[in-house]
C-alpha cells in the first residue's frame, strides 16, 4: 500500500454481492504484529456492512513517506487505475471550482499510479500490469488504449484545466 487514497480507491472499484457500491463509514487504525487500516464501509443499496483491511506498514509512523509513490500498486491494476483516472476527469469537467480542482487532483493521482506499471523506456505497461483481469491480460484490441502518449495527455489534462 502507497498511501490511504489508493485504500479508497480500491473500495471505489469493489461491489457488494447485491452489486450496490461501497460507501466509507470511518477508518481505524489497528496497531497489531503489522499497521492496518480499516476501512468500515457500508452498501450504499441493501445497507450491507463490512470492512477492507490494509498493510500500511509502507509508511505507518514515517510521514515522509505518505503518499510516496515508490512502487506499482499491488491490489489495483493498470486498467483499474487508467479507469478510475478517465471517469474522474470526465466527470471534473462537470464541475466547477473546488469540486472540480479536487476530483482532477484524484484523477492525476490515478494516472500517477497507472505509470508506475511503465519501465522507464516502454510506451506499454508491464504485461503483469493487469492483474486483476480475466487470465491476467488486457481484452485484445485495447493495448492502445495504455500507450504512454495517451496516458501522459490524459494526465496534462489533469493538470491544466483545473
Amino acid at each position: 500500500m502507497n498511501c490511504v487514497e489508493e485504500e479508497y480507491a480500491f473500495v471505489s472499484l469493489q461491489r457488494c454481492d447485491c452489486g450496490g457500491s461501497f460507501a466509507v463509514e470511518r477508518q481505524m487504525l489497528s496497531e497489531g504484529e503489522t499497521p492496518m487500516d480499516v476501512l468500515v464501509v457500508c452498501c450504499a443499496d441493501c445497507k450491507a456492512s463490512g470492512e477492507f483491511k490494509f498493510d500500511i506498514s509502507a509508511f505507518y509512523g514515517d510521514m515522509t513517506k505518505y503518499g510516496e509513490i515508490v512502487r506499482a500498486s499491488q491490489i489495483i491494476d493498470a486498467l483499474e487505475w487508467l479507469t478510475l483516472g478517465v471517469m474522474l476527469t470526465r466527470e471534473a469537467g462537470k464541475l466547477q471550482g473546488d469540486e472540480r480542482y479536487e476530483m482532477f487532483v484524484d484523477a492525476n493521482f490515478c494516472l500517477r499510479q497507472l505509470l508506475m506499471f511503465y519501465p522507464e523506456d516502454s510506451d506499454l505497461p508491464v504485461a503483469t500490469a493487469f492483474f486483476n483481469q480475466p487470465d491476467t491480460q488486457l481484452p485484445q484490441g485495447k493495448l492502445g488504449l495504455f500507450e504512454r502518449s495517451r496516458i501522459e495527455s490524459l494526465k496534462k489534462q489533469t493538470e491544466t484545466d483545473n
